[in-house]
This record gives structure tokens, C-alpha cells and sequence, in this order.
């Protein structure tokens, strides 16, 4: 990874670290001085100070709180580097014979640039939150609901994809490893689908994609693909697709990943109980085959089997495979 996306990766990882600490004193070493941050729950601000603001904790004390990073993608080119991510909270308070949770999800598209010293800095912040379920008393009153109704979860967006993604801010070709651009079109072909951005979808899939889901059929065309995901599209949440890769190997101009799923929304904390909070449900697991074509990295055969996994969390440092989470 090139030394401006380790310094943007850092830079969003100590704000996380923040949060879980609600302590926002020292984000003057993140956020430039004229930062612009537009979010869906809590309003928008100018500013350093009024961002460190914005972000303090003025909610009910709780008592566990676990961030969780999933598909983390950065982009660069000679002015800034771009960054899109999901970040989902697992948090509550235990009474001993009762645990109240409180779990919620935003996705995010940052912007860094460097100042006038050369300090890498997030110079724009976009988050919109996504999943918001349980004891939501916890920020009654500071925060604004998703509304349900709406289909984005609110009036004004924060984020839209065609404005936003990453690869719609830098388009040129990254001087990614083969290892770091294949997981940049696995977390394409979600950001893609969980956003309806067909276009973008469709750069993912190479002409012979094809993917078996078992019982539920096999689809065998790219066409096919994208008429399926323009329909789910239309009933879904954003946050459907959370990826964590734990196979990958590349051979020359061919490339196999495995994966698994994570859904919030589906599954959320509908599986949690005191005794396996400290794990993470996922809902499928992906066996895919890559190949390298002139327009790079596509998705060219697989299958999808859908089915409960749980999985203990272990130290971030024991989880961290290539450059994401």
C-alpha cells in the first residue's frame, strides 16, 4: 500500500479508536481545520472543532462497545486520496439477567488531501447511518431515525454513489498489488449492489460471469445478474453486503478468494446473547474465481451458499489480512 493510503487508513482508524473512546480531544490530527461533514443522524458542520463536537457521545452510558470495519477501500491520485468503508457497532448495557443491546451501522465516503505542510488530513467526511435497532433510548433526542419509509432512511442522503464512491472520485488506475485490486472489485461489486450503482456493478463481472446458488438456481450471464440485483435492489437496506475475506491466492492471471457475509440488517443482534456477544454472525459464504482482463480484475465464476456461520472475534491485529478489514 502507497504511503498516502497507510497515513489515510491510520488517520480513519484512530477516529474509530476515538468514538470507542468517546474522547475527540485530539482529532485536530485527523480532521483539517476546514473540514466539511455531512451525516444523516446528526446534522452537518464547518469546521474542526464543530466536527469534534458533532462526534462526542451524548447518549445513555453503555457499557460494551465493539466497532467493526468491513470492506475498507482507498483510492488516490495526485490531490487526494478517497476512502469508503462500513462500520458497524455492537453495544449495550448487561443487567445480569438482561442484556440490552443497541447495535447500529453507517457506511462512510471520506476525503484527505494534504495541507499546506505536507500533513495528510480528512478535508471531507460523508456518513450515513443505516442500521439502528434495539434500545434505541440510548440516543433518543440526539440523534435522528432512520426513517423506514424513505428510501434512503432519510430525506437528503448523505452520500450517493455516482457523486461519492470512491472510484467515482479517482478513476485512475491504482498502483495496486494483484492482491490489494482484487479486493478492490470484491468491495466494488458490493458498495455497487448495496448502493443500485449498476454501472459499477457491472465493471466487476467479466462476460462470462456466472455464479451457482445452489438450491435457488445458477445465474450464467452478466445481463441476468444485474436484471436480479435491479429488483432486490429496490426492497433492500445499504448495508447488505459486509465482507471478510479469509482465502486468497493469486496464479498469474487467475485468482481465488473466499469470503463470508455479514448482514446487519438480516441477522443483526437477532442471534445475540451474553453468553456469544463476543462473536460475529455471518450468512453465506462466497468460493469465486477472479481473472485478469484489460480492463483488470473481474469476477468470472463461483457459487454463494447461504447459511449461518459464527465466528469468535479475535484481536484486531490477528484479523488484519493485506490492507483491509
Amino acid at each position: 500500500m502507497s504511503s498516502k493510503r497507510q497515513r489515510a487508513a491510520a488517520l480513519f482508524s484512530r477516529f474509530v479508536e476515538m468514538l470507542r473512546a468517546h474522547d475527540l480531544s485530539e482529532a485536530d490530527e485527523i480532521f483539517a481545520p476546514d473540514i466539511a461533514v455531512f451525516t444523516t443522524h446528526l446534522g452537518n458542520v464547518n469546521g474542526c472543532q464543530q466536527a469534534k463536537q458533532l462526534w462526542s457521545w451524548k447518549g445513555k452510558p453503555v457499557g460494551l462497545e465493539r466497532y467493526l470495519i468491513f470492506n475498507h477501500v482507498l483510492r488516490e491520485n495526485r490531490d487526494i486520496c478517497a476512502e469508503s468503508c462500513y462500520l458497524v457497532v455492537q453495544s449495550g448495557f448487561d443487567e445480569g439477567t438482561y442484556y440490552h443491546h443497541f447495535n447500529y451501522g453507517f457506511y462512510f465516503a471520506n476525503t484527505y488531501a494534504a495541507d499546506a505542510m505536507g500533513e495528510l488530513k480528512m478535508t471531507e467526511m460523508r456518513c450515513q447511518l443505516d442500521v439502528f435497532e434495539g434500545n434505541t433510548a440510548i440516543v433518543e433526542g440526539w440523534w435522528r431515525p432512520v426513517n423506514p419509509q424513505l428510501y434512503s432512511g432519510y430525506q437528503v442522503p448523505a452520500i450517493i454513489s455516482l457523486y461519492d464512491a470512491p472510484w467515482r472520485k479517482v478513476e485512475e488506475d491504482q498502483n495496486y498489488s494483484d492482491e490489494e485490486a482484487v479486493c478492490d472489485v470484491l468491495f466494488r461489486y458490493a458498495w455497487g449492489n448495496d448502493h443500485g450503482d449498476m454501472p459499477l456493478l457491472d465493471s466487476c463481472i467479466n462476460v462470462d460471469y456466472c455464479v451457482d446458488y445452489g438450491a435457488k438456481g445458477r445465474i450464467s450471464s452478466p445481463r441476468a445478474f444485474i436484471e436480479l440485483s435491479t429488483q432486490v435492489r429496490f426492497k433492500e437496506y445499504y448495508m447488505q453486503h459486509l465482507y471478510r475475506v479469509t482465502e486468497l491466492e493469486v496464479l498469474g492471471n487467475t485468482a481465488h478468494a473466499v469470503f463470508y457475509r455479514h448482514e446487519p440488517h438480516r441477522i443483526g443482534s437477532r442471534m445475540l446473547t451474553v453468553d456469544n456477544r463476543d462473536g460475529i454472525f455471518f450468512s453465506a459464504r462466497y468460493d469465486i474465481y477472479l481473472v485478469k482482463t484489460a480492463a483488470g480484475w473481474q469476477w468470472n465464476h463461483g457459487s454463494y451458499a447461504p447459511g449461518l456461520t459464527y465466528c469468535e472475534l479475535v484481536p484486531e491485529s490477528e484479523t488484519k489480512r493485506l490492507y483491509f478489514r
